[in-house]
């Protein structure tokens, strides 16, 4: 198994990340996904193949975008020691 491939596996086993990170995957197409109502919670990641369809640089990119959110969310909120 490749790289990509597990962490794929392990982002899965984690439904609230793997839901956080495929929002992420969708930004530069937000606007008709929202128009078109698809963005939803996925209960169940092995149902959904998004990350699987993403280039390398596409999975690395929405995974930076996810962790900068949270880094800047945990200064505002004054729970991170960054």
């Amino acid at each position: 198994m490749d790289f990509k491939q597990e962490l794929i596996k392990r982002i899965k086993t984690h439904p609230d990340i793997f839901n956080e990170i495929r929002v992420e995957t969708m930004v530069d197409k937000v606007d008709n996904l929202i128009s078109e109502q698809q963005i939803s919670y996925v209960n169940d990641p092995n149902e959904d193949f998004t990350l699987e369809e993403l280039e390398d640089e596409q999975l690395i990119d929405s995974i930076l975008r996810n962790l900068q959110y949270y880094i800047e969310y945990e200064k505002e909120m004054g729970e991170s020691d960054l």
